[in-house]
């Protein structure tokens, strides 16, 4: 089971590296339109108040080659406890659809 949401709840759903590098992230966000440009560096930190039950949240800071920079919420499914459930019940994909 692997997956990830990005940004705008976009959904990826190859399993993503740990940590996130920008090689990987290029691929994938400029085929989902997120990203603007080629990604030179990636901060990924996580969010303070994230318990983890459910999914792990972090902050996914861009710096992009045009000198911009991106950032963004991201969202993994964990193997907690409650995965089956979740999983079962199609949380992940209800949640993506809200936000699309």
């Amino acid at each position: 089971v692997s997956g990830l949401l990005v940004g705008g709840m976009t959904a990826i759903a190859s399993t993503p590296p740990q940590p996130l590098t920008a090689a990987w992230l290029s691929g994938h966000l400029a085929s989902a339109h997120l990203a603007g440009g080629d990604i030179l560096q990636v901060s990924e930190s996580p969010l303070p108040s994230d318990q983890g039950v459910n999914s792990f949240v972090t902050f996914l800071q861009l710096e992009l080659q045009d000198g911009s920079s991106r950032r963004y919420v991201v969202k993994r499914m964990t193997d907690g406890p409650a995965l089956q459930v979740a999983l079962l019940q199609r949380w992940y994909e209800r949640e993506h659809c809200f936000y699309s």
